[in-house]
């Protein structure tokens, strides 16, 4: 008996075990979804203002269980309108590459929320602080510092420069 593994796609890279995407098509990758039966897709706010134009998204992501928007910030407008085409919510976070990479997500508090990076991962600290290194006020620009055993030790080849 064949064990079936959910997979996982990711627009990022647009490619498949055995298909490479060269360029990003929202229709192709939306058949590459569907062919690789994916259940999981990591993508770029791009790729879902891409989709969100093809007709009959939600037929089309049927067998996705978990949508999530990363690399930059997913408009608000652009979220809400997903969510009614796709008829499923799409995630969103906070990383860098220095934490390996997510800090916090939406997942954490299992609500999607427009605008919103969500909580901090098990594990992860983070403080807003502002020029001096106080806490600053929650509408008032600043600083994040973060603190997880996820980031990283330092830059290559040496380690020097990490977090302290």
């Amino acid at each position: 008996m064949a064990m079936r593994m959910p997979a996982h796609f990711s627009a990022c890279t647009a490619c498949s075990r055995d298909e490479p995407m060269p360029k990003f098509s929202p229709t192709s990758a939306l058949e590459t979804v569907q062919r690789y039966e994916v259940t999981n897709v990591p993508a770029a706010p791009q790729v879902f203002v891409a989709w969100a134009k093809v007709p009959d998204l939600d037929h089309q992501l049927a067998g996705v269980r978990t949508l999530v928007s990363g690399a930059a910030p997913l408009a608000p407008a652009v979220f809400s309108t997903f969510a009614d085409i796709a008829g499923q919510p799409v995630w969103e976070g906070y990383g860098m590459t220095e934490a390996s990479p997510v800090v916090s997500s939406t997942m954490v508090g299992r609500r999607p929320k427009p605008g919103c990076v969500g909580a901090p991962l098990p594990g992860v600290e983070i403080r807003f602080v502002d020029e001096s290194g106080e806490e600053s006020d929650e509408d008032d620009p600043g600083e994040i510092l973060v603190r997880g055993a996820n980031l990283f030790s330092g830059y290559w080849p040496d380690g020097a420069d990490g977090p302290d």
